[in-house]
């Protein structure tokens, strides 16, 4: 099971827009994501190096499941470097983070390094694989999310996201504003 999409904007926003596609696929035992992104120089940035640090400082794409089974939802945020936050709870406060063994369950692969283009332009690619028993989802129950693009600490900071949030500025922790994605 495969579906393909592109990232946008529901917040006022300067140019340049980044442009973000994730074609995200099931299996029989992960949910899989495949970022590809394209953002001007002053929208990239990339200083987190290790799993758990702030990594909606530096570009990066989100992956907000709801997880019915366990009463909340996780997030996914995962930097240029494949590095990666992750942390479940029911709503903003009181998450909790992964502690670094848990990192090993989720597969992380930097499909391409970020590459300067001719346009000032970087691009760069990675793939999330999340196992369906972490989400606490079997494979025939649809999926509840929304997938997002940040970069909170670059020179021109980024928020995109898939579906929209009606909110005055950006605010991804809503799962009330979640769709099924799969």
């Amino acid at each position: 099971m495969s579906v393909m999409y592109k990232l946008q904007t529901s917040w006022k926003y300067e140019e340049p827009v980044p442009e973000v596609t994730v074609e995200i696929n099931k299996s029989l035992d992960y949910l899989s994501f495949c970022f590809d992104v394209k953002e001007h120089s002053d929208c990239f940035r990339q200083v987190c190096v290790k799993d758990g640090d702030p990594c909606w400082q530096d570009s990066c794409v989100e992956v907000f499941i709801q997880s019915p089974k366990l009463g909340g939802y996780f997030n996914f945020e995962t930097n240029s470097a494949g590095v990666t936050l992750a942390e479940f709870g029911q709503s903003r406060e009181n998450r909790h983070r992964f502690e670094p063994e848990e990192y090993t369950i989720l597969k992380r692969h930097v499909i391409l390094a970020p590459v300067k283009e001719h346009d000032e332009r970087i691009h760069w690619s990675v793939k999330i694989e999340i196992p369906l028993s972490l989400l606490g989802i079997e494979y025939t129950d649809s999926v509840f999310g929304n997938l997002y693009k940040c970069a909170s600490n670059a020179i021109h900071p980024v928020y995109l996201l898939l579906f929209p949030i009606d909110t005055p500025k950006p605010d991804y922790h809503r799962p009330e504003f979640f769709r099924k994605i799969i």
